[in-house]
């Protein structure tokens, strides 16, 4: 399942899923560790912001590892959607492999650049 709007977002179910499928300019949350999938479960991608990842791409709450492959912003994952609650971050080109290293695992619910955080609600963050 893809979606190209403004805010760039993708979802894939395949347990095939690895960091290198975060696209240069992307941040990705997948639902395993190491940058993988669990069966059935997806992973997101965005280039701007998302503000829901319960909104049809399976990964709300299920995220287990986070990767920023943004090119020059810092990348946010947010424990609640629409930026809300505790939140975690990773400069360009990093990320956690198990998010149970930063206690993080299973909570993630959206996620934003830098210079998209005050974009929550918008069109560029759905």
């Amino acid at each position: 399942m893809t979606l190209l709007a403004a805010g760039a977002i993708s979802s894939a179910p395949s347990a095939q899923a690895a960091q290198s499928d975060c696209a240069s300019g992307r941040a990705c949350v997948w639902s395993a560790y190491d940058y993988h999938n669990d069966f059935l479960q997806g992973w997101a991608a965005w280039t701007y912001c998302f503000d829901d990842f319960n909104d049809g791409w399976n990964i709300n709450d299920k995220g287990s590892s986070f990767y920023n492959n943004g090119n020059s912003e810092t990348a946010y994952v947010y424990q609640y959607k629409n930026a809300g609650g505790p939140r975690i971050s990773r400069p360009p080109k990093s990320g956690y492999k198990d998010l149970n290293t930063v206690h993080f695992n299973d909570r993630a619910s959206s996620g934003y650049f830098s210079s998209r955080i005050n974009d929550v609600g918008s069109f560029a963050c759905r």
